[in-house]
């Protein structure tokens, strides 16, 4: 599936700066789109459920641990 990511600047201001990340996930029952920009009768892939998805992406990348 694809999502558009923020657009974001920073100015460099001379000083020191500090940021704070701020993760969000969804609840591992959701089902997710293929395609979050189009409308669900437009949608060419069938959507994913996202907490099956994530433990399929996991034990795929990270299969040695």
């Amino acid at each position: 599936f694809k999502m558009k990511a923020t657009m974001h600047r920073v100015l460099d201001i001379g000083k020191t700066r500090y940021s704070s990340p701020f993760f969000v996930e969804p609840k591992y029952s959701a089902v997710i789109p293929s395609n979050m920009l189009l409308p669900s009768e437009e949608q060419t892939e069938p959507p994913v459920v996202y907490g099956p998805w994530l433990m399929e992406t996991i034990k795929r990348k990270y299969v040695e641990w």
